[in-house]
């Protein structure tokens, strides 16, 4: 696989936590970093998975418990417009 160049900002301290992890396990920063994403990207098998859909299945999963909304276990004495 060719390599290519990309530049990220991240915070110091991160960068400091990943260059120590580097250099203790021999490593390269850019090894950490593209097997870190290489694992996001790839499931068990090295399958490609869709990000996207995985986020739009998370995001309607999520819409859906808010819209049905959660039991406080209160009883509603009255409502606002009774007062």
């Amino acid at each position: 696989m060719k390599k290519s160049t990309l530049h990220i900002n991240m915070y110091k301290d991160l960068i400091d936590d990943i260059r120590d992890f580097a250099e203790n396990n021999g490593v390269s920063v850019s090894d950490i970093l593209s097997q870190l994403v290489l694992n996001l990207t790839r499931d068990t098998n090295n399958k490609s998975i869709k990000i996207e859909e995985s986020y739009e299945q998370s995001k309607k999963q999520a819409l859906e418990i808010l819209n049905k909304g959660f039991h406080m276990g209160v009883k509603i004495a009255c409502l606002r417009e009774e007062l």
